[in-house]
């Protein structure tokens, strides 16, 4: 199961139930929803939330950290398609998901991890 099967949005971006356009960040709080939740979550982020603020205070994307840790929490190695079933993929078998892509995985850390910082769980 995809994760878009799983929390009910089709055509990437549609809510399927009330046929309502979601924002990138609705999209990934559900995925964290299903996942478990932040604290589920939060165990793979792949940088201290103490260093991810600071990051954070520069670029609330976190562009200014390195893509290659992202990747491998996500389960890629940085450069190679293949995924490893590593990192976040753990939480993804937990869940009945079978198919997600690095991107899906960077996505879900980051936002899990500005999730946390603006709440000031740091």
């Amino acid at each position: 199961m995809t994760l878009e099967q799983a929390c009910g949005i089709v055509c990437n971006t549609v809510d399927k139930r009330t046929g309502r356009e979601l924002d990138h960040r609705e999209i990934y709080a559900r995925y964290i929803d299903y996942l478990g939740g932040l604290d589920k979550v939060k165990q793979y982020i792949p940088i201290s939330l103490k260093e991810l603020r600071r990051a954070y205070k520069k670029d609330k994307l976190f562009n200014n950290t390195g893509l290659g840790l992202w990747q491998n929490a996500a389960g890629y190695t940085a450069g190679d398609p293949v995924c490893f079933f590593g990192g976040i993929w753990m939480l993804y078998k937990q869940n009945d998901i079978d198919v997600a892509s690095c991107a899906q995985g960077v996505c879900i850390l980051k936002e899990a991890a500005r999730m946390l910082i603006e709440r000031g769980e740091v």
